[in-house]
């Protein structure tokens, strides 16, 4: 699927974490000639103009950084924060958080615990009331990285 998908998107398999990470390991499909693909042809699904989230490092920044992201991972990616103003405690962040790194405070609003959080962001994806905001740390401002 990851492979497809970076097709279909035009995301250079190198930059595609998945794909890099399967081709170190040995492990296959990493290459689209690995792939049969069965249904659509490739050029009717491909996606013009896609832009790559602002959750995704990119530009100038993080290839100058590349050798070093192993250790700035966390301190260089989007950060979730919850607007307490706008959480109601529904607990939809704490079911999709793939690692339980939320609780429900006194049944009055979520708290993340960024120790745990590796970074999915499924609790901004599943919030009903949008009450999970991205935040940009100060390295990850200093890559340069462009916001979107």
């Amino acid at each position: 699927l990851d492979v497809v998908a970076s097709e279909i998107v035009g995301l250079e398999q190198e930059r595609n974490p998945v794909l890099a990470a399967a081709k170190r390991r040995g492990l296959y499909p990493h290459r689209l000639d690995h792939v049969r693909v069965v249904g659509a042809a490739l050029d009717d699904l491909r996606i013009a103009n896609f832009e790559i989230p602002a959750t995704f490092l990119q530009g100038a920044g993080f290839a100058r950084l590349n050798w070093l992201m192993p250790f700035f991972r966390r301190a260089a990616s989007l950060r979730p924060h919850v607007m307490t103003e706008r959480c109601i405690a529904c607990g939809a962040c704490r079911e999709a958080c793939p690692v339980g790194a939320i609780e429900i405070l006194d049944g009055t609003q979520a708290r993340i615990e960024h120790r745990d959080c590796i970074r999915c962001y499924c609790c901004h994806e599943m919030c009903p009331q949008d009450a999970i905001r991205l935040r940009r740390s100060l390295l990850y401002r200093l890559l340069n990285v462009p916001s979107q």
